[in-house]
């Protein structure tokens, strides 16, 4: 288990703040500060320093990445995840590349599905679906004329030994191309991430990542170690050649709760005498798709359906806001209580809605949409017994 004591805040200026009373100035960064710096204050964590990005740019970010990888900072604190991006599908990308948690101090979004809230504690082992850490300190190597140029991308090229960074890199991209993702979209993934090109092309191309997948090599020979099973390289290859991605069905998202895989999606006439579509574990077990469906469905309303309550009578904004502004000034501050206030204020299942950032949106669905599933979804895991154990984006 990975402790978080070290805790850095992240703020910047953001057009998607506004859930709450308008005559309260939440989109400050002086607000997001103080907001942050109240949950470390009340967790009792150690302030790893303040990273403000004011002008749109993505300057401090990188920064505070660098500092992440490099293993001075053990979580990133922000306001909420509306500092990102109002997209669940971005907050998806962050929890992705991420090497450390990112936790929201008003709408408790975490982006580590086994964090634990009351703990600040979370299984650090490295899975498809955590851990892809893209670190930050590669951009920095690149500035000092580091290259990844003869040796394959994912080895250093001084020894051949294995690179971290670059070799979570190749990971990632055998991961996506057998959950099924084409090449083009892997492409954009890497683009969208900005995670430094092997050569000295300012972007990914389609050919550079088939580069990647067609490369043998990564399996392990005389010269370099294993970064990838030859099982998986096999696979991948199997993939490419017959130029069919694998689809992952309307629950890309669901795995085994025994053993951690993803579940095989079988549908219905992709071999002979399959009647019915249905994810199986090899090992633990099989559910059909339809009974899958039908408990999604009734799950998600249930959640979209919670009621929620928010006091205003409150001078905490206001106490939050002089907070920040100590802390932008950088003075010494210990005001405890806040972040217990705030939670004490806010209804449980407010929590689990982050901010309202799907809630406002969507109410109600009368039939299952794999669109609206995954953002509401955050996992989904099938037990032994043929029980479906749901997480949503934001729940402890």
């Amino acid at each position: 288990m990975k402790k978080v004591n070290r805790a850095a805040i992240y703020c910047r200026n953001s057009d998607t703040y506004g859930t709450f009373e308008p005559e309260y100035p939440h989109n400050s960064i002086a607000y997001q500060a103080g907001s942050a710096m109240a949950l470390i204050i009340d967790k009792g964590l150690d302030f790893a320093g303040l990273y403000v990005d004011e002008d749109g740019s993505y300057t401090a970010w990188i920064e505070l990445n660098t500092e992440c990888a490099r293993g001075n900072v053990d979580a990133i604190i922000v306001r909420d995840m509306a500092v990102f991006d109002p997209s669940t599908d971005f907050l998806i990308k962050v929890e992705k590349i991420l090497p450390v948690v990112a936790i929201g101090a008003e709408d408790l979004f975490y982006t580590k599905e086994e964090f634990n809230l009351e703990t600040f504690e979370y299984e650090s082992h490295h899975t498809l679906e955590h851990n892809k850490a893209i670190s930050a300190s590669m951009q920095a190597g690149k500035k000092k004329g580091q290259s990844y140029g003869r040796t394959p991308y994912g080895y250093n090229k001084d020894d051949k030994g294995i690179d971290p960074n670059t070799a979570d890199v190749v990971r990632t991209i055998f991961d996506l191309a057998e959950d099924g993702h084409k090449v083009s979209k892997i492409r954009d993934y890497l683009n969208e991430t900005k995670i430094p090109t092997p050569g000295k092309s300012k972007s990914w191309s389609r050919d550079s990542v088939l580069i990647i997948l067609n490369n043998k090599v990564y399996c392990g020979d005389e010269a370099y170690e294993q970064i990838i099973s030859p099982e998986q390289y096999a696979y991948v290859q199997e993939i490419l050649n017959s130029k069919k991605q694998k689809d992952p069905g309307p629950f890309p998202m669901i795995r085994c709760d025994e053993c951690n895989s993803k579940l095989v999606y079988q549908k219905a006439g992709s071999i002979p005498r399959l009647k019915t579509s249905s994810y199986k574990c090899p090992k633990h077990g099989k559910i059909k798709e339809a009974d899958l469906t039908r408990i999604a469905l009734e799950r998600c309303n249930e959640f979209l359906n919670r009621d929620y309550e928010i006091s205003t009578e409150t001078d905490r904004p206001e106490r939050i806001l002089e907070l920040g502004e100590r802390v932008l000034k950088g003075e010494e501050v210990s005001d405890q209580g806040l972040w217990i206030e705030l939670l004490n204020d806010i209804d449980e299942s407010f929590r689990s809605l982050y901010g309202g950032m799907v809630w406002k949106h969507i109410h109600h669905m009368d039939e299952y949409d794999p669109k609206v599933g995954k953002k509401l979804i955050r996992s989904m895991r099938l037990t032994a017994d043929g029980d479906v154990k749901i997480k949503f984006w934001g729940d402890r």
